[in-house]
Order: C-alpha cells, then structure tokens, then sequence
C-alpha cells in the first residue's frame, strides 16, 4: 500500500470537511424585470432565453432561495433598475458572533460604483427595500461607498454600488423585524425623493430580540433638502440596532464610518452591546426626537471617534428607558462642532452608573455642551453616579446657557479626580458661570467657585481659548497652543481605550495630554517621524 498516497487523500478530504459548502460556493444572478423578460434559472447574468432556461432570475422577487445554499453569493446588477424587493429565504451558517457559510447579497457589473444597482420604490408606502426575514449569518456587501469622513478634511467616496431611492411613507431600505442575526451590512446607499412620498420610517432597522455579532459599516442614508428647506426627510432611526445579546461586551455589535444627514428623526441607535464609532452625521433637526448618536436603555455601550456638525438638536443622546440600573457608557474622541445640544444624559426611568465622557472636542454648540435632563418617571430623581469629565474642549456660542447643566442636581464622581482638566472657551455670557445646579451651585458655579466646593473640582481646569488650526475645517491645535495643548491628564494606564486619539495616533505613555480629541504633534512624542526624502540608494 501506498501511505503516501493515503495520508495525502486524507488530508485531502479532511481540507474538505474543514471548507465545508464554501469549496462549492455558487454565485446566483437576479437581474431587474426590465431587463430580463424572461425568469431564467438564476446560473448567469445574462437573460434567459426562455422561463426557466439558462440565465439570471428576473426581479428580486423572484430569487429562487430553495436553490440557495450556505456560502452562496446572490449577486445584482449594475446598471439595472430594480422596482420590487428583496426578502431572504434561507440562513447561512455559522457559530455564535462566527460567520462560517454566510449567504451574500452583493453586486456586479458597478466600474466601482459609478455604473450602481439601483431599487426604485417609487414612493410606494410601507415597503422594505431589503428584508432579512429573520435569518442569520447573511452579508450585505455591495462592495463601494464611504459617504462619512471623519472630519472635514476628508474626501467622501459617494459612488455605491447600490442605490435604494425614492422609499415611500412608512418604507424601510432594509429592515429585520424579528429577532434574526447576526447579520453584516456594508456600503448601502439610501435615500428619500425630493418630491412627494411624505415622511419615511427608517433606513437601517432591527427589531426587538437579542442582537450579537452584528456589524453595520459604510453606509449613507440621507433624506435631501429643497433650497433652504427639507422638502422629505427620514422621519425615523437611520440605523438603529435594538437589544444587545446581553454578552456585557462593548464589541459585540460594531456600527461605524456610517453617514446619516438631513433626517427629521434619530440618526445611529443602540441599546446595549455596541460601539458607535468613526461615524459622520450632520442637520439632523426635527421635533422631539433629533439625535445624532443615541444609546438607549444601554449597558456596555460607547460612542467614540463620530464627527458630528451642523446638528440641530442633541448630538449625542443617552436616554435611559425601562428597568436599570445601565452602566458601563464611554464617550470620548468624538468631535461636534456648530450644533446644538453637545452630549445629554438622561436617566428617565433608571440611574445611569459608571459613565465615562473624556476627550472631546465641542466648539460652537448654542446650547448646554452636557447636560442631565429630560422628563423623569418612577422613582425620582434619578441618578448619575462614578461620573468621569475630564479632558474636554467645550465651547459654546453664547447666550445664557452654562456649558454644563446638571439640571436637578444628582450626580456623583468616581472620585475627587474625576470632573478635571476641562478647558471652557470664551465668548459666552455663561462662561465664567460654567456649571449649574450641581451640589453648591444651584444658581450656577464659576471657576473659582467650582474650585471651593469640598471636594474641589476643575483644580486644573481653564476658561480660555484654544488656538485650532482652522476653526471652519480643521479643530487640531496648532503647534505650540498652551491652553489646551500639554493642559490634560494623562489618562494612558487608566483607560487603554483613550491611548489613541480621534485620528489613530497614539498618545504619550508618560507626560501630560493634549484636552480634546486629537493629539497634537507637539506632545503626542509617538508620532512616527515624518520620512526623508532625496536620498539615493548605493548597493556595494
């Protein structure tokens, strides 16, 4: 007997059994009505000669998920209109959070998103666009997009290889609303008509149900403005992901470099179990319910590294919503600019514990930059305790609000060490009354005032303002600024998380901080160096 021939046939389907339905993965194609008459067997892009014969499925609707296997990919076309929707049929397979044979609905034929598939709903009422029916391990990626940058300096990529348009009164773009997952959903584009089809639901809903494994990422929803006014905007929660998986993990859900912009109603929500980060929203404006980034009734939660601007209502939202105590929030290096509400902290049925708020940059906010508020019920008030303000740009515009509002008063710190090293910028009629109705400063506290009270707080805290270096594009100090440059806690082993700043870049391990989200040149000493140049090469 030949052992070697043995040992390679075993390890030969040993491989197969590891690769399992991926090693015979099938690509199936769905092609729009209009361009295919005929609905062929799903095997190839090209129309079917006939019903049934060789060639792409014609309509969404018509995709033959019995036919669909694990580690499938189900592919659209560029260039094609599709007026109908998509619903899933099947699971793909996998293990936990563990994608192992996902199904993929993706795209092709796009020349990178210039040549996009595109679903017309035609303003029709209470349609969605893409439903997951409930099932798990599906991926939706098509492939080209990233609308959001992470600050003005970017360049956005809108060029996606999907276009969902025209979603009507009470339409999703896509929508799972049974407890399904965990599901990936990348590079959607989703967005409103300029004219008639009234308000719409939501862009990127999942409904209630444990969530885990979830992952939302480079997507653009957007309603769309007429002149100087909105003439359809999103009435709902552009992405909202409801109900974590309970796993008491800041990543088991990860929604990020997500755009949302000229919406009437919520921008990102999460409950518990996620990361909200690197994501852009900006005019996002309505009655009641405006908030850029939203984790509500949340443990285990964190919004860190968003550029949000131009916002007219609360940027950044902690709503705490049912039975409590929530803990475990983080929000830092997050940079909101020409807005109005900075970040609000509303415990309104449960406490909030355990809150983190460091390394933020809030310039030209018109109104309080944090604040405890909001209407209470239950047991009242409720509180916010190991409380952490330190590290913080917060700037408003003017007028009569202070810059922090802890409204009835409730609220405790980690420590003595706790509410530190925050800068308060100038002009504002506030400014140098920068807290209210916090415990001794029910008719607003100073500086110095804040500085008396047993414990001290804001020992090392300033009222002055930062040299940036642009105040339209661009909020880095510049070299050599004092105010804020040098001015902060080092906070490097007392949170790992805040060891980078908003662009990546590592901050000093030792030595004091930079206040706000980025680290400058000047006291970042981790920086890499910048690379020499015009020099030759001599090989011996």
């Amino acid at each position: 007997m030949n052992w070697i021939k043995v040992v390679r046939c075993g390890l030969f389907f040993f491989g197969m059994i590891l690769l399992g339905n991926s090693a015979f993965a099938t690509t199936w194609h769905v092609r729009s009505t209009a361009a295919c008459a005929n609905n062929g067997n799903g095997t190839a892009s090209t129309c079917a000669a006939s019903s049934g014969a060789a060639g792409a499925w014609s309509g969404l609707a018509n995709v033959g998920w019995s036919s669909v296997q694990p580690g499938d990919t189900v592919m659209l076309y560029g260039g094609d209109t599709y007026t109908d929707s998509l619903t899933v049929g099947k699971d793909g397979t996998g293990s936990g959070t563990t994608f192992t044979n996902p199904i993929t609905i993706s795209v092709e034929n796009t020349s990178s998103g210039t040549n996009p598939a595109i679903v017309d709903q035609a303003n029709a009422p209470s349609i969605t666009s893409f439903n997951n029916g409930g099932h798990r391990y599906i991926v939706y990626d098509f492939l080209y997009g990233q609308a959001a940058v992470a600050d003005p300096s970017g360049t956005p990529n809108t060029n996606y290889g999907i276009q969902v348009i025209n979603i009507g009164s009470g339409g999703d773009c896509w929508g799972d609303f049974r407890s399904g997952g965990p599901v990936r959903i990348f590079h959607l584009n989703c967005s409103g008509s300029s004219t008639g089809g009234g308000d719409m639901s939501g862009g990127i809903i999942m409904g209630s149900g444990a969530h885990e494994g979830w992952e939302i990422a480079y997507n653009w929803i957007h309603g769309t403005y007429t002149g100087a006014t909105q003439s359809l905007r999103w009435h709902a929660t552009a992405v909202a992901l409801f109900n974590g998986g309970g796993t008491s993990s800041y990543t088991a859900n990860l929604i990020h470099h997500n755009k949302e912009e000229y919406l009437y109603h919520d921008g990102i929500k999460c409950n518990l179990d996620c990361s909200i980060y690197n994501n852009e929203g900006r005019n996002i404006e309505g009655s009641g319910h405006s908030d850029a980034l939203q984790c509500q009734s949340g443990t285990y939660c964190q919004i860190y590294s968003n550029y949000i601007h131009d916002n007219g209502d609360q940027s950044i939202y902690l709503d705490m919503i049912g039975s409590g105590p929530f803990a475990h929030m983080r929000i830092y290096n997050n940079l909101i600019v020409n807005s109005s509400f900075g970040s609000v902290l509303h415990p309104e049925q449960a406490d909030i514990d355990d809150l983190v708020i460091a390394n933020n940059t809030y310039y030209n906010m018109g109104s309080q930059v944090l604040r405890k508020g909001g209407a209470c019920s239950g047991t009242c008030p409720h509180v916010i305790s190991n409380l952490v303000i330190l590290n913080n740009i917060i700037g408003t515009s003017g007028g009569s609000n202070k810059q922090i509002d802890f409204n009835d008063g409730d609220v405790s710190f980690l420590d003595s060490n706790s509410f530190d090293y925050d800068v308060y910028m100038t002009p504002s009629s506030a400014s140098p009354q920068i807290v209210n109705s916090a415990p001794g400063c029910a008719g607003g506290c100073s500086l110095a005032q804040i500085r008396a009270l047993s414990p001290a707080r804001e020992a090392n805290g300033k009222v002055a303002n930062p040299s940036f270096v642009n105040t339209s594009t661009n909020w880095r100090l510049v070299t050599g600024d004092t105010v804020a440059g040098g001015a902060g806690r080092n906070l490097y082993s007392i949170y790992p998380y805040l060891q980078k700043d908003k662009d990546g870049n590592p901050r000093l391990s030792s030595g004091t901080w930079d206040v706000g989200a980025y680290a400058t040149s000047s006291s970042s000493g981790n920086l890499q160096p910048t690379a020499p140049s015009g020099l030759t090469a001599v090989v011996n």
